[in-house]
């Protein structure tokens, strides 16, 4: 041990330069029989030296460590916290994106599609709602858009009725009820036509107001564009007296269409703060599929409500009409057209 402290003393004193060397230490003496006991005291040099070796003597308590982490060195704080802050374009990797779930895609997509053939299922029934209401609906319906596809259902429709025959009396499919002004004449025409499947010859009974002047009765070709090719019927014209109507009654031979046209002995347009207006009346004789009441209006006339426009006359005139679909006999159905001056 003395050796070993020696060896250590002397490593210690090559160190520092200046110190003595080992010869000339001095190792303190305890004389247990002389003196008071006590050790003498040490130089100032003596002193360090004896604290230097005393803490060579004490072990250490750090743990051991593995030979990875001896060949290590420690991270300085300051050169890891410069990391943070200022990351290396080498070392930084981004986070990583999140791609949205396919599932998810294909769940967005599948509603959308549902909810759009909802909305085209719930449109296509209630247009169909719509259009059997009307089919069943007796009061006057207001047209709007193409007359063309109201013609062509009418005729599809048309052509799908049955002839009604009644005590050998054919019944009408449709009458077009008209009125108009003709050389300061305000006249009555009254159009009513067969179903296309009736068989002619056909007798037929229309009825006007009682000792209305007609002036004309006859069957007519529907598809000609000339008047020639109407038939007056047989004069007199054959009609009886029913309550507040004459009825009259002929035969059709060659056309499913007939007119019957009388005079009005008064002006039926009347003023009011909206402008002009004209009632346009009529009672069917028997049921009647389809009813339409018309007016022509004076020329430069601008109507003010809803109906559908039935034509041009040669000056100009426009003319315009209701329908009543399914209209009963004897009942007077009306229907008032207003309008104003450009």
């Amino acid at each position: 041990m003395t050796e070993d402290k020696e060896t250590r003393l002397d490593e210690t004193r090559s160190d520092e330069g200046s110190a003595p060397s080992a010869d000339t230490v001095k190792q303190p003496t305890t004389d247990c029989g002389e003196g008071d006991g006590q050790t003498p005291p040490l130089d100032e040099h003596e002193q360090r030296v004896e604290e230097k070796l005393a803490a060579l003597d004490q072990p250490k308590a750090t743990p051991p460590q593995t030979e990875a982490e001896s060949e290590q060195p420690a991270a300085p704080v300051v050169a890891a916290a410069s990391a943070v802050h200022t990351p290396s374009r080498q070392s930084f990797d981004p986070p990583e994106k999140k791609k949205f779930p396919t599932w998810a895609i294909v769940l967005i997509v599948v509603g959308v599609i549902s909810f759009l053939g909802l909305c085209c299922t719930v449109s296509a029934l209630v247009f169909a709602d719509e259009f059997l209401d009307g089919l069943d609906d007796a009061s006057i319906v207001e047209f709007e858009g193409d007359i063309s596809t109201q013609d062509f259902m009418f005729d599809l429709e048309q052509a799908l009725a049955e002839p009604v025959v009644v005590d050998g009396i054919t019944h009408f499919e449709s009458i077009f009820c008209e009125i108009l002004e003709e050389d300061g004449i305000w006249i009555v025409l009254v159009w009513a036509t067969l179903p296309e499947g009736a068989s002619l010859p056909a007798t037929v009974e229309i009825a006007v107001p009682t000792r209305a002047s007609v002036y004309w009765f006859g069957e007519i070709d529907a598809e000609a564009d000339d008047i020639e090719e109407s038939i007056d019927f047989e004069r007199p014209y054959q009609f009886r007296a029913e309550g507040d109507f004459d009825v009259y009654t002929a035969t059709l031979t060659q056309f499913h269409d007939i007119h019957i046209e009388y005079t009005l002995d008064y002006n039926p347009i009347k003023q009011g703060s909206a402008g002009e207006s004209l009632m346009v009346e009529y009672v069917p004789w028997q049921d009647i599929p389809y009813l339409w009441l018309a007016a022509t209006l004076p020329k430069g006339a601008l109507l003010s409500e809803n109906a559908e426009f039935s034509g041009v006359r040669p000056d100009g005139r426009q003319a315009f009409s209701r329908l009543i679909r399914d209209a009963r006999a004897g009942q007077r159905y009306s229907t008032e057209f207003t309008w104003t001056f450009r």
